[in-house]
């Protein structure tokens, strides 16, 4: 009996083991697949690696960790910068700033025209055309929820090019998310509607407990 069991748990043990290399197996195959895609090295990698954990490692700690020259690890980031694989972007953290995110999924007739409409826009962050029912996915920040709500009332879901939208807020982000931003004009106008600017006698949405649940800080 004692010798079954024993037999049963090294070949569990065995089995376990087997499963482990072979998921290691499928990372190192992968990481392979995507240096070959971007036309990276090891040593690249390591860069790579490095300064997206630090973006203030120096050129002297990229050196030993590499063993190359700093000349050459100059060499190696200009390439990379140029290959756009290090980008080195200003903007805000939203996991970390006091303001509103939101992501709106859309079905458009013509996608194109849409990201035109809010290029002026300082509460626009970016699109993503993208394929399947929504062919468009729009960021936009704001200080407060109804003006979120505001802009995709008025600025989507009335518009004749719009056939569908899903609004969502962003709760919480696993890593840091960073988007560039525009502060705008002075004046803080961005559109002729003036909807985006007095946005209190538009219906919205209850948000509170939304609010309350996820411990928004209190906004002025």
């Amino acid at each position: 009996m004692g010798k079954t069991i024993l037999k049963y748990l090294l070949l569990n043990k065995k089995k376990k083991l087997e499963k482990i290399i072979n998921y290691k197996s499928i990372f190192c195959i992968m990481i392979d697949k995507i240096k070959a895609k971007l036309e990276i090295d090891d040593k690249d990698r390591t860069i790579i690696s490095m300064l997206s954990k630090n973006p203030d490692t120096s050129q002297t700690q990229l050196a030993d960790a590499t063993k190359l020259s700093q000349p050459a690890i100059g060499m190696r980031l200009l390439r990379l910068k140029q290959k756009g694989i290090l980008t080195h972007t200003i903007g805000l953290n939203f996991k970390k700033v006091n303001l509103f995110l939101g992501k709106v999924d859309v079905t458009a007739k013509d996608p194109e025209t849409v990201v035109q409409e809010f290029k002026d826009c300082p509460y626009f962050l970016n699109a993503l055309v993208m394929s399947g029912e929504f062919n468009l996915c729009l960021f936009f920040m704001a200080p407060d929820l109804k003006l979120l709500e505001t802009i995709v009332n008025h600025h989507l879901r009335a518009k004749d090019n719009i056939i569908k939208v899903s609004f969502n807020i962003m709760i919480t982000s696993a890593k840091d998310f960073i988007f560039p931003i525009s502060m705008g004009p002075s004046d803080g106008t961005c559109c002729s509607s003036g909807l985006c600017r007095d946005s209190d006698s538009e219906f919205m949405f209850d948000y509170s407990p939304l609010k309350e649940a996820v411990k928004f800080p209190k906004k002025d």
